[in-house]
Order: C-alpha cells, then sequence, then structure tokens
C-alpha cells in the first residue's frame, strides 16, 4: 500500500467546489481517504491510498487532476523512515548466553549490545554459540 498527498492548486474562487468534487470521487485504482481546504500555497490537500504507484498516479492524473477548477497538482509520497526491525536468533552457549541481530547491525549478547565487525552485515558469531 502506497499513500500520496496531493497538494492542489485551485483557480481563484473555486476552492470550496474543488473540494466537494473530490470528496465525492470514488475511485478505481485507489482510495481518496481525507480532503482538506486549508490556507497557503496550496488550496486544497488530498490524501490518497493506492495498492502500488501505478495506480496512485491513475488516481491523481484521471479522476482528480481532470476535476474542473484544478489548477496544479503537486503530489508528496509517504515514506517511513522510522522503520526498525529486530530478529532474534536463539543459540546454545556453554555460558548460557543468546544472541540477537537488529537492523542497525548490532548485535546483543548476554543483554549487552556490541556493535558488529565491519562486513559481518550484522551478525556475529561468537566462540562457545552454537545453532540449536
Amino acid at each position: 500500500m502506497i499513500r500520496g498527498y496531493v497538494l492542489i492548486e485551485t483557480e481563484v474562487g473555486a476552492t470550496q467546489t474543488v473540494g466537494e468534487t473530490v470528496r465525492r470521487i470514488t475511485s478505481a485504482f485507489g482510495k481518496i481517504t481525507s480532503v482538506d481546504t486549508v490556507t497557503g500555497p496550496y488550496d486544497v490537500i488530498v490524501q490518497v491510498e493506492a495498492e502500488d504507484l501505478d495506480h496512485l498516479g491513475k488516481t491523481i492524473t484521471s479522476e482528480i487532476a481532470t476535476v474542473p477548477g484544478v489548477q496544479r497538482t503537486t503530489t508528496c509520497l509517504s515514506v517511513n523512515l522510522a522503520y526498525e526491525r529486530e530478529i532474534r536468533l536463539r543459540a546454545r552457549d556453554t555460558r548460557a548466553g543468546c544472541l540477537s541481530v537488529n537492523s542497525r547491525s548490532v548485535v546483543h549478547h548476554r543483554g549487552r549490545p556490541t556493535p558488529a565487525p565491519p562486513g559481518a552485515g550484522g551478525v556475529e558469531i561468537q566462540k562457545g554459540l552454537r545453532p540449536f
């Protein structure tokens, strides 16, 4: 699922009708999740979700940009920069330790973070650890 924000500039005096018209659009390509009329350099902001970039583009170019009174659109795609994933690996250790790896290439051994060596791809196998 991809989400975009369509920033719409309207012709003078057309903001209200453009907002109302866009709210009534039932898209075959994506879902319009919110429509707000705003102040500033843009007049209407539309949030759109679609299964992929092609469907998002078709929703914008075929259905939003063709609304009478729309002068120009600018689209901003939503990105998730705060994605973090932790992968836990269980290992048998004669010292009863365990090993876990996260996406920041930090290895946790016995609860203590240890930076992974360069080129290890975030996985460090220490002496005494054996896979189950």
